[in-house]
């Protein structure tokens, strides 16, 4: 019987997951998710109708008389990039700058955008990571957050657990997709807001005379509950 390569590895991979604390399992649950929203924004846009809008950004630049070199230096990027664009290496450049040179030339994007996501690729942030929004339940006492210390300060980690509905499937408290202080969506696990600094979740003062150890306790109890969840799937 022929196993294949990836088999092997993807069985060598799950048997390393099946020996990480329940902490660790979370975090790499996490970025699975992470990679997962960011494929699932990429991938339509690879399908799509990529050629006939690389096709078009070099119709225009040769229409206008602008060179691979003069284009590049107007949107900031190398020449190279510009030129594997144009082969039709649409990984060549982010999302960023393919939006860029789109404006530099004139062009539109949208008649080659046929798929709400696609418009969210080529007109959010610098990277499809960006866009690969995630929500957290604002309870800090709920199962889905996982608490963790830094210099004596408890913070929180979304585990992704709370589900993508209006609200909390483990503690029914209505879900979050932006930071509360700055109102930036949420696009990576941790504790704080990567655009303010801000903190997701708060732990409330005076909850508990010793923070540090009652987040140690937390810890046990939502691993706990995680083993307990994962004997019952």
């Amino acid at each position: 019987m022929f196993i294949s390569s990836n088999t092997i590895i993807i069985n060598v991979l799950y048997c390393r997951y099946q020996k990480l604390s329940t902490t660790c399992k979370l975090y790499v649950d996490n970025l699975i998710l992470i990679g997962a929203a960011s494929f699932a924004i990429l991938a339509p846009m690879r399908r799509g109708k990529q050629k006939e809008l690389l096709a078009a950004l070099r119709s225009a630049r040769l229409k206008s008389g602008m060179t691979q070199q003069a284009l590049a230096d107007k949107v900031g990027c190398k020449q190279s990039a510009v030129s594997m664009l144009e082969c039709g290496r649409a990984d060549a450049l982010s999302d960023a700058s393919l939006k860029k040179i789109a404006d530099a030339l004139g062009i539109d994007v949208t008649p080659y955008i046929t798929d709400e996501s696609e418009s969210a690729l080529l007109t959010g942030g610098s990277t499809a990571l960006s866009c690969a929004r995630l929500c957290f339940c604002p309870n800090f006492s709920c199962p889905s957050n996982m608490p963790y210390t830094v210099c004596g300060t408890i913070l929180f980690m979304p585990s992704g657990i709370c589900g993508a509905g209006k609200r909390c499937v483990c503690c029914g408290e209505i879900l979050m997709w932006e930071c509360p202080h700055c109102g930036a969506p949420v696009s990576f696990p941790g504790g704080c807001c990567g655009t303010c600094g801000g903190t997701l979740i708060e732990f409330p003062d005076g909850y508990d005379p010793d923070p540090e150890t009652w987040a140690q306790r937390r810890v046990s109890e939502i691993e706990s509950f995680m083993r307990r969840c994962r004997m019952k799937m």
